[in-house]
């Protein structure tokens, strides 16, 4: 909601001052004082926009930038686009603040209904209630003392002093000057200052003195910030001083009944503003009463803010923001005829002329507008531009009837073909530095130069259609350009095409416009705004920051802005930082918006004809639009130096919200879905333009830039630690000085903390050795495998050459001497005694081989690989050829021998050997008597053979040594062992060691 300011008419004071009154130096008023016309405008908050209620009792700003609210639906907090409410304590959800003051602590107190004080501390959200001792009456204001202690004034006259918890209740009876309502304040210098029963003075907090006599109305206090106070009883204005020195300052004008002042705000630049009960709000700027409208007449609550805002509280109009109108429209409200404006200009005598898109012709000056019809002498609705003259002629070009003029207050003879003008249907009109009036036309392929009465015709390029824009830069070169993206030059009596400077594509043109720098800008439709400078083109933007792509107007003004009239609005952007980006440097350009926030409907730029907007002699921009003319007052213009303070408001997990200030360092569940984050920066210069960007640190690598959208939402971050970090620009695209800032963490799951990872790697590693170890295993199983595998073929070979050699040494030699006996059987064929006796040693030899085949086959069979087996077989050997060479043979054999297995070789060697040692027995032992001894140890076998012959001495026999050489051989093959002990008569001990076989 917006409300504009009127003006009215200069109110001359008219009053006397006191014989009482003396005047201070420094606040005599030397001039009569009047109300004055304010550049003032109000936007409006009320229940509709989220205000609690539209009446608002108090206004304060706190230290993070927020504005609060009192209310008489309680209190609530603002950013500029969103009220908070905040709720209270002790059970009472609907509080009405009757009044609220925010101390040096930044804490609000809330004088509530029934006389309850509520202190709230605006960081820290603690509250604090006072009951006790205070009156039921309903408190009327409050203010701070320098000792800290706050006082409450009440309805009915008390006045309570509050220090901690100590309250204490000043009434007639305890030295108050009166029962009538007291208005408070304190100032700078820690004084309590109480006006009551029409006398003002200090308070100590002990005991009041009176310093000076004030008519006894309704009033109200500020101190001053040169000292001193501020008194407004009924309408009039005073001065006082520490010294009781009283100066009447002027007296608020009101149309009717008496003034009843409610509140007083003094800016920093000294203008003063006066609230009033059913008055409205005035303002008393160098010397002037000027009164501003706002949504309502009852005016509760002021304040300013730390932008320059002007914040108004009313009785049933809601909340109202006050600043200072940079554009005003003037349109048909303002009695034009016809919205939409197409040209505009300023004459010398600083009147505002302007043509509309029907065609009227129209004056602004005085505050009014003058529509000129057929008795001012202008003939017709045919207008198309307008433009003034160096000697304060007006030129006026038509549809068809040529070029106007008016000068020294009436209409002079119109140019037209007569004269030499080229067309009657004119486009626009230049007038330059040289006394030169360029015209332009509808239609045709001419450009006129008119100077002293005489026409110059300059052809345009071939193929140029009607020229759309004109200008002189500071060199004083003409251009043109038209919507065929044509942008041509004057030079001399002929236009030059230099388009190709541009290097551009299709881009139709719409504006131009020169700056002192010899720049030419160059407005284009949808394509931004490009810059000629020393032959160089270059183009800026949206993508660079411009708030509109198709720019409908240029005017540089002189306070180093470039305004901009576009197809959604106006703007203005610093020419500093349009030369920044056109020289490429990455910074974006500052471009401010002037619209709904200044008051304004949409303001949709016309162009098209020359000239369209322009500048007036005392730096006024005009601007033509759609809805009127847009006057910019350039000097009005306060830039925005207060970078916003951000504040993260909002943390949520999965929609559940969290407090991050109450819980400390987050750390969140690994398996959440879904994080939001809500901030805001409290701004109040077009709070809808306040910029963001955000970074969350362990996650995005660059800032995100988030425009207006006040919210950053992440899905499934995976667990380590974060901080999100916040930043935001007001309107003037200043950032803040540092982020917000709010640090969580997300816990891993099981899997990915450091224990699971180290017992994970405790586990590889011990699969890794186990892997090691297995496979080590594995091979050496595999080694041993081959390694048996090898051993076994082997043994089958030595197996074989063993069979092999015994068959070819114990069976050949036994079929030899057969064969050999048998030849000799043969030869004594007649010889029958000889012949028998060689067949029976053929049976001998023969029985000898089958035994020797009986043990090769024995020890080739490996169902004999035993222990047991071999005592059997090599016992019943040793008993049956002993007993066959008539020698005892006795054996002492283990009744249960070990489960032992004996290779094939093993049992054929130790066998063999013991066979050798029978054989050396009964050849040479001459004994009657044998023992074979077996004894199983954990080591091996152990086969004694003892005779009772007669045994040897060494050197040992060479036929014995041969039998002995033989048995250690076997055995040391074997692995084993042979040991001989003997004595002559002692017999012959013959030990055989066999170890076991792994």
């Amino acid at each position: 909601m917006f409300l504009a300011v009127r003006h009215a008419r200069a109110h001359p004071i008219g009053w006397l001052i006191s014989r009482r009154l003396a005047v201070a130096l420094g606040w005599v008023l030397t001039t009569t004082l009047a109300l004055a016309a304010g550049p003032w405008f109000a936007r409006v908050w009320q229940v509709d926009e989220g205000l609690p209620g539209d009446s608002v009792t108090g206004v304060a700003q706190s230290r993070d930038g927020f504005l609060w609210l009192g209310t008489q639906a309680g209190l609530a907090r603002f950013d500029g686009l969103h009220f908070q409410r905040q709720p209270m304590p002790f059970g009472r959800t609907h509080r009405i603040v009757r009044a609220m003051f925010m101390d040096r602590a930044e804490r609000l107190w809330l004088a509530e209904e029934a006389g309850v004080i509520v202190r709230f501390d605006t960081a820290s959200g603690a509250v604090l209630e006072w009951t006790n001792n205070l009156p039921r009456s309903q408190p009327a204001s409050l203010a701070q003392a320098g000792d800290g202690a706050v006082w409450v004034a009440y309805l009915d006259g008390s006045v309570c002093r509050i220090d901690g918890e100590t309250v204490r209740r000043f009434t007639l009876a305890d030295g108050l000057p009166g029962t009538t309502p007291a208005a408070l304040t304190g100032d700078g210098n820690g004084r309590l200052w109480l006006l009551q029963a029409g006398q003002l003075g200090l308070h100590d907090g002990v005991a009041f003195t009176a310093l000076a006599g004030i008519p006894d109305r309704s009033s109200a206090l500020l101190a001053a910030r040169r000292g001193g106070l501020f008194v407004c009883a009924g309408e009039q204005l005073f001065h006082c001083t520490t010294n009781g020195v009283l100066t009447l300052l002027g007296e608020v004008p009101a149309a009717r009944g008496q003034v009843r002042p409610t509140q007083m705000l003094e800016e920093p630049s000294g203008a003063l503003w006066i609230g009033t009960m059913s008055h409205g709000l005035f303002r008393l700027a160098n010397g002037v009463f000027a009164p501003v409208e706002t949504s309502h007449g009852r005016i509760k609550s002021l304040a300013h803010d730390r932008e320059g805002n002007i914040w108004v509280g009313t009785d049933g109009g809601g909340l109202n923001r006050l600043r200072q109108q940079v554009v005003e429209l003037r349109g048909k409200d303002a009695g034009l005829p016809f919205d939409t404006v197409r040209s505009s200009c300023e004459d010398p005598q600083g009147v505002i002329w302007v043509v509309t898109q029907n065609g009227n012709l129209a004056t602004w000056s005085a505050e009014r507008w003058r529509v000129f019809g057929v008795e001012d002498g202008w003939e017709g609705d045919d207008a198309t531009c307008v433009t003034a003259g160096p000697d304060g002629t007006v030129f006026i070009g038509t549809f068809a009837r040529g070029v106007h003029r008016w000068r020294a207050g009436r209409f002079l003879e119109p140019l037209g073909r007569a004269d030499g003008l080229a067309r009657t249907s004119i486009r626009g009109l230049l007038p330059d530095r040289d006394g030169n009036l360029w015209i332009a036309f509808a239609s045709g392929n001419v450009l006129q130069r008119h100077r002293a009465g005489q026409f110059t015709n300059l052809q345009l390029p071939e193929g140029s259609r009607a020229v759309r824009a004109m200008t002189e830069d500071a060199a004083g070169r003409i251009w043109l350009a038209n919507l065929d993206a044509q942008l041509l030059r004057v030079e001399g009596d002929r236009v030059v095409d230099e388009t190709a400077l541009t290097r551009e594509p299709y881009r139709p043109i719409r504006c131009l416009a020169g700056t002192p720098d010899g720049s030419l800008w160059i407005g284009y439709s949808a394509a931004g705004v490009g810059r000629l400078r020393d032959g160089q083109f270059t183009r800026v933007a949206a993508e660079q920051g411009l708030l509109d792509n198709s720019i409908c107007s240029l005017v540089p003004d002189d306070r180093g802005w470039m305004w901009f009239g576009a197809d959604h609005g106006l703007f203005r952007v610093p020419l500093a930082d349009l030369h920044a980006a056109a020289d490429g440097r990455p910074e974006a350009v500052r471009a401010i918006s002037h619209g709904r926030d200044d008051g304004l409907p949409s303001l949709q730029s016309y162009y098209g004809y020359t000239p369209g907007a322009g500048r007036a002699r005392d730096g006024r921009v005009l601007i033509p639009t759609h809805a009127g003319l847009a006057i910019v007052h350039p000097d009005r213009v306060r830039d925005n130096p207060v970078p916003p303070q951000v504040r993260i408001e909002r943390f949520a997990v999965d929609n559940r919200r969290l407090n991050p200030g109450a819980q400390g360092r987050m750390a969140l569940a690994p398996d959440h879905h879904r994080i939001e984050l809500g901030f805001t920066a409290p701004s109040f210069i077009e709070p809808e333009r306040v910029r963001f960007r955000y970074n969350l640190r362990g996650w995005d690598d660059q800032w995100i830039e988030a425009g207006s959208e006040r919210q950053a939402v992440y899905s499934r971050l995976p667990a380590g630690q974060y901080e999100f970090r916040v930043l935001a620009a007001n309107n003037a695209g200043r950032w803040s000085e540092s982020p917000a800032t709010l640090a969580f963490g997300v816990r891993p799951f099981f899997w990915q903390t450091w224990w699971f990872r180290f017992l994970l790697l405790l586990l590889a590693a011990a699969l890794t050795v186990g892997l090691f170890v297995a496979t080590r295993y594995v091979s050496h199983r595999r080694l041993q495998a081959k390694v048996r595998q090898l051993e076994q073929e082997n043994a089958v070979q030595r197996e074989r050459a063993r069979i092999a050699q015994d068959i070819h040494d114990d069976i050949g030699a036994h079929m030899t001497q057969i064969s050999l006996l048998a030849e000799l059987t043969r030869r004594h064929l007649r010889e029958p005694d000889a012949a028998g006796e060689h067949v029976e040693q053929i049976g001998r030899k023969a029985g000898e081989a089958i035994k020797a085949l009986d043990e090769i086959v024995w020890a080739a069979n490996p169902r004999n690989d035993t222990v047991a087996d071999l005592l059997d077989y090599a016992g019943q050997y040793a008993v049956n050829f002993l007993q066959a060479a008539n020698v005892r043979c006795r054996l002492d054999f283990p009744d249960a021998p070990p489960p032992r297995t004996l290779s094939g070789e093993a049992r054929h060697g130790l066998f063999l050997a013991v066979k050798e040692a029978l054989h050396n027995v009964i050849k040479h032992a001459h004994a009657t008597e044998v023992w074979l001894r077996v004894r199983a140890t954990g080591t091996g076998l152990d086969w004694q053979v003892d005779d009772n012959g007669r045994g040897f001495t060494t050197p040992v026999p060479d036929a014995l040594a041969d039998g002995l050489r033989n048995m250690r051989e076997r055995l040391q093959r074997l692995g084993g062992s042979c040991d001989v002990q003997t004595a002559p008569g002692a017999g012959v001990r013959v030990t055989f060691h066999l170890p076991w076989q792994d």
